[in-house]
Formats: structure tokens, sequence, C-alpha cells
């Protein structure tokens, strides 16, 4: 498998590419020579571009399995979190304390903090 970095190596340095493909008699004879180096430079852009969609699809089979464990990771990591919001909202239940409320200030329950946390992750 090739590395964009790898494969960009063997591709000729720009300047290289302008010198030798400015001398073309096809090109020399028929365009200026500002238009010479535009029409080379967009070429030879176009070229880097295909070879990174080349890489690119090369590399995608290699990608599906990582995504699909990020995916499976995700999930889980999804469920801990609910499971943590049930336990913390069960503690008061379980272990009552007596507080004087005058010095607390109102807070959400632990359950709606990590629900809502939870509700941006979306797992398709």
């Amino acid at each position: 498998m090739n590395s964009l970095t790898s494969v960009m190596r063997r591709i000729k340095p720009i300047d290289d590419f302008m010198e030798e493909m400015s001398a073309l008699p096809q090109l020399k004879g028929k365009f200026a020579k500002d238009q010479i180096e535009r029409l080379l430079d967009e070429l030879y852009r176009c070229a880097q571009q295909q070879i990174q969609y080349d890489i690119e699809i090369e590399n995608w089979s290699t990608a599906i399995p990582k995504i699909r464990r990020a995916r499976k990771s995700m999930g889980s990591i999804k469920k801990l979190i609910e499971q943590a919001a049930d336990r913390f909202d069960s503690v008061p239940r379980e272990y009552p304390v007596e507080v004087n409320i005058s010095t607390i200030s109102p807070r959400p329950t632990w359950n709606l903090f990590f629900r809502s946390v939870t509700a941006n992750f979306t797992i398709s």
C-alpha cells in the first residue's frame, strides 16, 4: 500500500515538470508563456489530486473495520454513561442524607446531566 508521501516523492517537483513540459514544441508554438505555465500548473495539481483519490480508494477497505470498531466502542460508551446516570440518581434513594436545602443551589439530577451528554451521540 502506498502512502501519499511515497507517491509524491516519485512525482517530479513542479519546477522540473514545468521546465520539461514547457519545452514541448506542441505547446511552445501555440501558446504564450503565461498560458503554458497556467496550463501545466493546473495539470500538475490535477495529477496530485488524482493520486490522492487513488490512495484514498486503496485505503478505504482497511478503514471500514476501523469505522465499525469505533462505532461499536461509542455504542458501548453511551450504554456505560447511561448506566452511570441511573446509578447516580439511585444513590440518594438508597442512601438518604439530610441536607439543609437553603445552602444548596438547585442543580439538575445526574441522570438529566448524563442523558443530555449522551443525547448528542448518534450511533447509526
